[in-house]
C-alpha cells in the first residue's frame, strides 16, 4: 500500500507553488509559512524548499483504507505515520537525482536505521517535538494558531473574518446556516477545502485573462438603500450594509460573470445551480444600485462552470448559462440576519433539507443554540 500511495504524493518547489502566486497577487508576505507544511531541514545541502499538501496525503491514505474495507482510526494515523516518514524521504532521494528504486530503498533504510528525526513534528503549542500520532489525535480547534495543520483549514473557515452589520450576499442565500457558520468556529474538512482551493485557481487564472479592474468587483449597499430600491418602509434594522465581490465584469462587452467549479458537471448541464443563480442575480441587483449607468445596460449575465474531474483530459469540461436578469429580495434576508445579530438567537427559517445532511452545525442547529457570549 505504502509504494502505491507514492504516485500520489503531492509537492512542488515553493516557489512555484499555487500559494506563493496567490500571496504575490494579494500583497502578502511571501516567506510567512502559516498554509501549507515546507520541509526546510535540507536548506544547508542547498536543496529547494518543498512543500507538501498534507490535505493531499490524508486523502490518499483515507481512499486507500476505504478501498482495503479498513474503517480504523489507529490504521489511519499508522498510515499517516508511515507517509509522513518513508514515502516523503523516497520522493525526495528521487527529487535530489538518485533514479534507481533499489538505490533509493537503500537510502531510506539508512535513514531510518540511524535516525528517527522523520517520525515526529515541532510543536508550537507544546513547544518540543511530538510524534505524528500526537498531532494528528489532537482537535483542530485547541491546536496553536501556527499549527500549519489547523491554518489549512480555519484559515477560510475563521468567525474572524466576519464583520459586524457587513453580511456577504453569499451569507443571504441560507441565513440560519450563516448564523452559525459567522459565530461558531469550525475548522473546513480536507475535501471542502481542496474544493474552495481548486476554485481559486481557476477563478485567478481567468479573472487574469481579462484586463485590470474587471476582476473582484467590490459592490456594498446598505439596507436603507435597498429598501429605498425596493420601494419598502425603512426599518431600524437597516442598519446593515450587503457586501460581494463579481468575479467578472466585463465593461467593453458589458457582461457581467460569476466563475463556479464543481466536481461533476452533470447537474448543471441543464441550468445553474438555484444558489449559483440567485448569488449572480444578487450581485446584478445590488450593481443596480451601485453601479446603475452599468448594470442597467448590461447584455448578458452568466454562470460559468468547470469540472475537476477530468480523468485523461487535458482540459476541464466546461459549461455556461444565461441568466435572465432581474433583482432578487436582498432586504428581508438581510433585516433577518441583522434581528439575530441583534438578539443573539438563530433565524427562524431552516435550510434546505439536503444542506442538513452535510453541515458542521447540525447538533447545534437543532438545539436552537444562540451565539455563544
Amino acid at each position: 500500500m505504502i509504494d502505491e500511495l507514492r504516485q500520489k504524493i503531492a509537492w512542488v518547489e515553493r516557489s512555484k507553488s499555487f500559494r506563493t502566486m496567490l500571496r504575490r497577487h494579494y500583497h502578502m508576505p511571501i516567506e510567512d509559512d502559516t498554509i501549507g507544511w515546507t520541509l526546510t531541514m535540507f536548506k544547508e545541502h542547498e536543496i529547494p524548499d518543498i512543500e507538501i499538501y498534507i490535505d493531499e496525503l490524508c486523502k490518499a491514505a483515507a481512499y486507500s483504507l476505504r478501498e482495503a474495507g479498513i474503517d480504523d482510526d489507529g490504521a489511519f494515523i499508522e498510515l499517516i505515520t508511515n507517509i509522513m516518514s518513508e514515502c516523503l524521504v523516497h520522493e525526495l532521494c528521487h527529487y535530489m537525482g538518485v533514479s534507481s528504486e533499489d538505490e533509493v530503498d537503500a537510502a531510506v533504510r539508512a535513514i531510518f536505521d540511524s535516525t528517527r528525526m522523520w517520525n515526529y513534528i515541532p510543536c508550537p503549542l507544546k513547544q518540543r517535538l511530538v510524534t505524528w500520532e500526537e498531532c494528528l489525535k489532537c482537535d483542530d480547534l485547541e491546536k496553536s494558531p501556527k499549527c500549519p495543520l489547523r491554518v489549512i483549514r480555519e484559515d477560510a473557515h475563521s468567525p474572524d473574518r466576519y464583520k459586524p452589520q457587513v453580511y456577504h450576499v453569499t451569507e443571504l442565500q441560507k441565513v440560519r446556516y450563516s448564523f452559525y457558520e459567522r459565530w461558531h468556529a469550525t475548522s473546513m474538512d480536507w475535501d471542502r477545502y481542496m474544493a474552495m482551493f481548486w476554485g481559486r485557481a481557476v477563478g485567478e487564472y481567468v479573472e487574469g485573462l481579462y484586463p485590470e479592474g474587471s476582476q473582484e468587483v467590490e459592490v456594498n449597499v446598505t439596507g436603507a438603500q435597498l429598501a429605498e430600491f425596493y420601494g419598502r418602509e425603512p426599518s431600524e434594522l437597516d442598519d446593515f450594509t450587503v457586501t460581494g465581490h463579481i468575479d467578472l465584469l466585463d465593461r467593453e462587452k458589458l457582461l457581467l460573470m460569476e466563475l463556479k467549479t464543481q466536481y461533476n458537471l452533470r447537474y448543471v448541464k441543464d441550468g445553474p445551480s438555484p444558489f449559483h443563480r440567485w448569488q449572480l442575480l444578487a450581485y446584478y441587483t445590488l450593481g443596480l444600485i451601485q453601479y446603475p449607468e452599468i448594470f442597467e445596460n448590461l447584455k448578458s449575465i452568466k454562470v460559468l462552470y468547470w469540472g475537476r474531474n477530468f480523468r485523461g483530459a487535458t482540459m476541464p469540461p466546461y459549461v455556461e448559462h444565461e441568466v435572465p436578469m432581474q433583482s432578487v429580495d436582498l432586504l428581508t434576508p438581510g433585516r433577518m440576519f441583522r434581528e439575530s445579530e441583534i438578539s443573539g438567537e438563530p433565524p427562524s427559517v431552516m435550510c434546505v433539507d439536503w444542506l442538513c445532511r452535510y453541515c458542521d452545525h447540525k447538533e447545534l442547529c437543532k438545539g436552537n443554540v444562540g451565539r455563544p457570549d
